[in-house]
């Protein structure tokens, strides 16, 4: 355990912690969302993860390989993932890197969180009504919790697939069709192909639990990687396109920005 982090860490698991008051944002850790005035601020799963590490830990420094062991639990990854992803968390709450309010790095080493931390104490999640209401819940089997993760699964595997044969399939197109033999006392003629640009944008994690979001942006970065090798064609840095996972934009917009 991360020095520092025992006091946040019980806090944040007693059975009166609902959750953590970070400057003007709720962090509510059994409805898994972030609000700020009321209005929901849309998280994906590891940049929620993400901020909820950063919130327990503060005020004091997590650790590159803290973050991957408490985020990234058994993956081995860079501190550049780290960093896009801080990156995302940033640009959702409105963030500035420069002037943090809320998330501050420190050069190699990893981030923490500058901003006011407060546990949040539900007073009504003990009461007898609040059990009452649970009782009668229905109680998912084994064999149904697991059927989600066994097609999260075996979507992921086709995706694999299918992202690894896309470079094969773009170099066969992007060689375009046999040129035409030359018509005998034809004057010749030179044709000048332009330029070839492509951009991997991010991929949506599909998976029924929506905890696979790492798996699309590692196969994003591979494809990417792989398109890259393939002679005549240019491809746009991941860390361009990937500044488009958070925003919703048309693909004529993203193609304008990124040159591509």
């Amino acid at each position: 355990m991360a020095p520092g982090m025992e006091n946040n860490t019980s806090a944040a698991t007693s059975p009166a912690s609902t959750g953590y008051q970070v400057d003007d944002l709720i962090i509510d850790l059994g409805q898994q969302r972030v609000t700020r005035a009321g209005n929901d601020i849309p998280l994906p799963h590891l940049s929620f993860e993400l901020l909820v590490t950063l919130a327990r830990a503060a005020p004091d420094l997590v650790t590159f390989d803290q973050l991957t062991e408490r985020v990234w639990t058994g993956l081995v990854i860079t501190p550049e993932t780290i960093s896009q992803r801080v990156k995302l968390v940033r640009d959702a709450l409105g963030d500035d890197p420069h002037a943090p309010r809320y998330i501050a790095g420190v050069r190699g080493r990893g981030y923490r969180m500058v901003a006011t931390v407060r546990p949040l104490v539900d007073r009504h999640r003990s009461s007898p009504a609040h059990l009452a209401g649970t009782a009668g819940a229905p109680i998912e089997t084994a064999g149904a919790a697991a059927r989600p993760r066994v097609l999260g699964w075996l979507g992921g595997i086709l995706a694999v697939a299918l992202l690894l044969a896309a470079p094969w399939a773009l170099s066969r197109y992007l060689r375009g069709p046999r040129p035409a033999e030359p018509v005998a006392g034809a004057p010749g003629s030179v044709v000048v192909q332009p330029p070839r640009t492509i951009a991997v944008l991010p991929l949506i994690d599909l998976s029924p639990a929506g905890d696979n979001e790492y798996l699309g942006d590692g196969l994003a970065q591979e494809l990417s990687a792989r398109l890259a090798r393939i002679r005549g064609l240019r491809v746009a840095a991941s860390t361009s396109a990937f500044v488009f996972k958070e925003r919703r934009a048309d693909v004529h917009t993203i193609a304008q920005t990124l040159g591509v």
